[in-house]
């Protein structure tokens, strides 16, 4: 029942993150075949204009070039655009760095069992979700330390379902004991990693 509500606050949070996309990427549709254009065609002409005014003398009032209103509205409207999308970015980042470091948590999972099978010997990741980091280990006697991760200051290890926070991999790449990593970011976005008792890894929902 609590794996469930998990996947669900996941879903919901991803639907959010989704539509937050999608209206960054509407608003900066808008500007560009909007904005951008008008913009443009003002500025070809008052070159175009200044060029021709530049060869002759007139007393004539350039009407084809920028007034004062135009120029603060352009302003203006480019400076909305501009704090939406950072606004937009901003919070769409956590989301990103939380992709990012499901991806090289995944990419070490699949290092340490390349090893098992390649040495013939046990390896797997030891996570320290207190200290925020977890490290590949060479299951010799004694362990050896191969490689140490610290996560971003952002990102937790909410939870890792092996005995003694241990996923290990046997000489045949199968894994000793299957489970699920839970990582979450600032905003309490999750990211699931699931391990199969064959060794098989993937980004769950």
């Amino acid at each position: 029942m609590n794996n469930l509500r998990l996947r669900n606050d996941s879903q919901n949070k991803q639907i959010s993150e989704k539509r937050k996309k999608i209206f960054l990427l509407a608003a900066l549709f808008i500007f560009k075949i909007t904005i951008l254009p008008w913009i443009y065609n003002k500025i070809i002409n008052y070159c175009l204009k200044s060029g021709s005014d530049s060869k002759k003398i007139s007393g004539k009032s350039n009407r084809n070039g920028f007034t004062l209103i135009e120029i603060m509205i352009a302003v203006l409207i480019a400076g909305i655009i501009a704090g939406i999308s950072v606004i937009s970015f901003s919070s769409y980042q956590p989301s990103l760095e939380l992709s990012g470091v499901s991806r090289d948590m995944i990419n070490n999972l699949r290092y340490a069992q390349q090893l098992a099978i390649s040495q013939q010997i046990n390896y797997g990741v030891h996570f320290y979700p207190d200290q925020k980091k977890y490290q590949v280990v060479k299951y010799s006697t004694p362990e050896e330390m191969i490689k140490n991760v610290f996560l971003p200051s952002g990102i937790t290890i909410r939870q890792a379902t092996f005995t003694n926070s241990q996923l290990k991999f046997n000489i045949y790449g199968a894994a000793i004991e299957a489970g699920t990593i839970i990582i979450e970011n600032k905003n309490h976005n999750t990211s699931t990693i699931e391990i199969k008792p064959s060794g098989f890894v993937k980004l769950g929902n």
